[in-house]
Protein backbone atom coordinates (compact mmCIF):
# COMPACT_ATOMS: atom_id res chain seq x y z
CA UNK A 1 0.00 0.00 0.00
CA UNK A 2 1.15 3.50 -0.68
CA UNK A 3 1.56 6.12 2.00
CA UNK A 4 -0.10 9.52 2.09
CA UNK A 5 1.17 11.89 -0.59
CA UNK A 6 3.50 14.54 0.79
CA UNK A 7 4.43 12.60 3.94
CA UNK A 8 7.71 10.97 3.01
CA UNK A 9 9.32 8.70 5.57
CA UNK A 10 6.08 8.22 7.50
CA UNK A 11 4.33 4.86 7.30
CA UNK A 12 0.69 5.91 7.32
CA UNK A 13 -0.65 2.39 6.82
CA UNK A 14 1.31 0.52 9.50
CA UNK A 15 0.59 -0.44 13.06
CA UNK A 16 -0.35 2.56 15.25
CA UNK A 17 2.20 3.69 17.83
CA UNK A 18 1.84 1.99 21.20
CA UNK A 19 0.13 -1.10 19.82
CA UNK A 20 2.25 -4.23 20.42
CA UNK A 21 3.25 -6.24 17.39
CA UNK A 22 1.72 -9.68 16.81
CA UNK A 23 4.66 -11.62 18.31
CA UNK A 24 4.65 -9.51 21.49
CA UNK A 25 0.88 -9.80 21.84
CA UNK A 26 0.97 -13.57 21.34
CA UNK A 27 3.86 -13.99 23.80
CA UNK A 28 1.98 -12.03 26.46
CA UNK A 29 -1.17 -14.05 25.83
CA UNK A 30 0.79 -17.31 26.12
CA UNK A 31 2.39 -16.21 29.40
CA UNK A 32 -0.98 -15.08 30.74
CA UNK A 33 -2.53 -18.43 29.79
CA UNK A 34 0.36 -20.31 31.41
CA UNK A 35 -0.02 -18.32 34.64
CA UNK A 36 -3.81 -18.73 34.64
CA UNK A 37 -3.65 -22.47 33.97
CA UNK A 38 -0.83 -23.13 36.43
CA UNK A 39 -1.66 -20.74 39.27
CA UNK A 40 -1.90 -23.54 41.85
CA UNK A 41 1.32 -25.19 40.66
CA UNK A 42 3.06 -21.82 40.43
CA UNK A 43 2.15 -21.18 44.06
CA UNK A 44 3.62 -24.57 45.02
CA UNK A 45 6.83 -23.80 43.10
CA UNK A 46 7.22 -20.39 44.73
CA UNK A 47 6.51 -21.90 48.16
CA UNK A 48 9.20 -24.56 47.54
CA UNK A 49 11.75 -21.91 46.57
CA UNK A 50 10.85 -19.77 49.60
CA UNK A 51 10.81 -22.65 52.11
CA UNK A 52 13.52 -24.73 50.46
CA UNK A 53 13.52 -28.37 49.45
CA UNK A 54 15.03 -30.58 52.16
CA UNK A 55 17.34 -33.49 51.40
CA UNK A 56 15.51 -36.55 52.73
CA UNK A 57 16.64 -40.07 53.52
CA UNK A 58 14.92 -43.18 52.17
CA UNK A 59 12.34 -42.94 54.97
CA UNK A 60 11.39 -39.37 54.01
CA UNK A 61 13.09 -37.75 57.01
CA UNK A 62 15.18 -34.64 56.50
CA UNK A 63 18.90 -35.34 56.61
CA UNK A 64 21.36 -33.33 58.73
CA UNK A 65 25.11 -32.82 58.59
CA UNK A 66 27.49 -33.84 61.41
CA UNK A 67 26.75 -30.58 63.26
CA UNK A 68 22.98 -31.11 63.17
CA UNK A 69 22.33 -28.54 60.43
CA UNK A 70 19.64 -29.50 57.93
CA UNK A 71 20.74 -30.49 54.44
CA UNK A 72 18.94 -29.01 51.47
CA UNK A 73 18.47 -29.92 47.82
CA UNK A 74 17.38 -26.28 47.37
CA UNK A 75 18.10 -24.02 50.35
CA UNK A 76 15.28 -21.69 51.52
CA UNK A 77 15.33 -18.41 49.61
CA UNK A 78 12.23 -16.20 50.13
CA UNK A 79 13.88 -13.28 48.33
CA UNK A 80 14.38 -15.38 45.19
CA UNK A 81 10.77 -16.57 45.37
CA UNK A 82 9.60 -12.96 45.52
CA UNK A 83 11.82 -11.99 42.58
CA UNK A 84 10.49 -14.94 40.56
CA UNK A 85 6.94 -13.89 41.36
CA UNK A 86 7.67 -10.32 40.26
CA UNK A 87 9.16 -11.64 37.04
CA UNK A 88 6.00 -13.58 36.20
CA UNK A 89 3.64 -10.79 37.23
CA UNK A 90 5.56 -8.31 35.09
CA UNK A 91 4.32 -10.05 31.95
CA UNK A 92 0.78 -10.57 33.19
CA UNK A 93 0.03 -7.19 34.79
CA UNK A 94 1.37 -4.07 33.07
CA UNK A 95 3.74 -1.86 35.01
CA UNK A 96 2.46 1.55 35.98
CA UNK A 97 4.51 4.50 34.86
CA UNK A 98 5.87 6.80 37.52
CA UNK A 99 4.57 10.33 37.40
CA UNK A 100 6.36 13.28 38.91
CA UNK A 101 4.17 16.12 39.98
CA UNK A 102 5.57 19.64 40.16
CA UNK A 103 4.22 23.09 40.80
CA UNK A 104 4.41 26.15 38.59
CA UNK A 105 7.59 26.34 36.51
CA UNK A 106 8.69 22.87 37.65
CA UNK A 107 9.00 24.00 41.26
CA UNK A 108 7.46 22.50 44.37
CA UNK A 109 3.71 22.08 44.71
CA UNK A 110 2.24 24.67 47.02
CA UNK A 111 -0.38 23.54 49.50
CA UNK A 112 -2.71 25.99 51.16
CA UNK A 113 -4.24 25.27 54.53
CA UNK A 114 -7.59 26.71 55.50
CA UNK A 115 -8.39 27.33 59.16
CA UNK A 116 -12.12 26.76 59.48
CA UNK A 117 -12.27 26.96 63.28
CA UNK A 118 -13.34 30.61 63.46
CA UNK A 119 -16.07 30.43 60.83
CA UNK A 120 -19.73 30.68 61.70
CA UNK A 121 -22.23 27.99 60.72
CA UNK A 122 -23.40 30.15 57.82
CA UNK A 123 -19.84 30.64 56.57
CA UNK A 124 -19.13 26.90 56.91
CA UNK A 125 -22.25 26.15 54.89
CA UNK A 126 -21.03 28.55 52.18
CA UNK A 127 -17.60 26.84 52.09
CA UNK A 128 -19.27 23.40 51.89
CA UNK A 129 -21.47 24.65 49.04
CA UNK A 130 -18.43 26.00 47.13
CA UNK A 131 -16.48 22.77 47.65
CA UNK A 132 -19.46 20.77 46.46
CA UNK A 133 -19.61 22.83 43.28
CA UNK A 134 -15.85 22.52 42.77
CA UNK A 135 -15.90 18.72 43.09
CA UNK A 136 -18.39 18.46 40.29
Amino acid sequence: MAGVKGRTGVNSVGRPAGVPNKATREARQAIAAFVDNNAERLQEWLDAVAAGVPRNDSMGNQMHDDNGNPLWVVPPNPEKAFNLFQGVVEYHVPKLARTEMTGAGGGPISVAALDLKGLSDTELAQVANLLGKASG
